[in-house]
């Protein structure tokens, strides 16, 4: 899966300081920003990471799953658990 969202470790620390959840009042254009990325690609990679079993969505909410795969897309060598 090519993924630009997944490498950028941001998105990984955000998630972890917030305790696996993105904060609800992050817009797709805040992440991309937060990525430099575009908005399309956000929510793009967003869809491919649900459908992978990575994340999943409630309502203004984007909770990780999958940690030890999300940090490996990512380039992360920490694969426990977290947050």
């Amino acid at each position: 899966m090519e993924c630009q969202f997944a490498s950028r470790r941001p998105c990984i620390e955000l998630a972890e300081d917030s305790g696996g959840v993105l904060p609800p009042n992050l817009t797709h254009e805040a992440l991309a920003k937060l990525i430099s990325s575009t908005r399309e690609t956000v929510s793009k990679t967003r869809g491919e990471f649900a459908d992978n079993g990575l994340v999943e969505f409630g309502y203004r909410r984007l909770s990780v799953l999958d940690w030890p795969r999300l940090r490996q897309l990512a380039g992360d060598q920490e694969t426990d658990n977290a947050p």
